[in-house]
């Protein structure tokens, strides 16, 4: 296996499907960022965490195999109805950059025991919503340790937001 590309934890080549952009219907709102949002759905982010990509080796290229055609269908099934945006996988690699020490460390994380393998942003009723889709993630089945955060997606910094509301109930 000397390809190092992984398919939100699945050690395997990505091609995107046909699906990755979905063509949206005329029932939409514009979003605060200008995006087309459907009408009565709010985006939610599934990030898939892996501990590491060696847990996958202990499966058969066949088990492999099967796991990355789950996926593939999976998202493939979520687009089809549109409840997927975007996905992609992430490279292995990358850089952190802290502010405070200034500071340029190797890899997508400093100290962290898993990994960010990849992403999905839906497009959902809600928090509930979201939720049952990442349990029908194909990795759960093989017990591999992914695991799935389900975050909504604001529409602008919450911390910003709130120190701007603190300044207004202030005058």
């Amino acid at each position: 296996m000397g390809e190092r590309c992984f398919v939100v934890g699945v050690g395997a080549p990505f091609r995107p499907p046909e699906t990755l952009h979905i063509i949206m219907n005329k029932n939409v709102t514009p979003s605060a960022a200008g995006t087309a949002v459907p009408a009565g759905t709010a985006p939610f982010l599934l990030i898939f965490r892996d501990a590491s990509s060696e847990i996958y080796e202990r499966l058969s290229a066949e088990e492999r195999q099967s796991l990355l055609e789950q996926w593939y269908a999976w998202y493939e099934g979520l687009a089809a109805v549109g409840k997927v945006r975007d996905g992609h996988p992430l490279e292995p690699s990358g850089r952190t950059v802290t502010v405070s020490s200034g500071r340029v460390v190797d890899g997508p994380f400093i100290e962290g025991k898993e990994v960010v393998g990849g992403y999905f942003l839906l497009e959902v009723s809600g928090l509930e919503e979201a939720v049952e889709i990442a349990k029908q993630c194909p990795s759960f089945k093989y017990g591999l340790g992914l695991t799935v955060e389900v975050r909504p997606v604001a529409d602008e910094c919450p911390v910003l937001r709130a120190q701007q509301s603190l300044a207004n109930t202030a005058t």
